[in-house]
């Protein structure tokens, strides 16, 4: 499972699993990411992903005009309207931000 939030959001773990309809849920830990994506942490694009990975959207993506995103290293990004960049990713939209933060 792959989560997109903005860069001045975080992932409320709580609410994704509500949203899996999940007993538990975790954040990945960096062999994980590697292993499910093929990226390291910091480059994880958000999608061409080397297994098939389900994703979700925060919904306050669409609140952006552009979006920018990790392609495939923590130095290189790509700029694209959140739509696009759902579509592509085949994301699910969802309310998963962390709104305590």
């Amino acid at each position: 499972m792959v989560v997109l939030v903005d860069g001045a959001s975080r992932v409320d773990v709580e609410l994704v699993r509500h949203e899996l309809g999940a007993d538990a849920v975790r954040r990945a830990n960096a062999a994980l990411v590697r292993e499910t994506t093929g990226y390291a942490i910091g480059g994880v694009p958000p999608f061409g992903h080397r297994t098939r990975t389900r994703v979700l959207a925060d919904r306050r993506l669409l609140d952006h005009e552009v979006v920018w995103a990790a392609a495939g290293t923590p130095h290189a990004v790509f700029a694209l309207d959140p739509k696009s960049l759902i579509a592509h990713a085949e994301g699910t939209v969802a309310d998963v931000r962390d709104t305590a933060a």
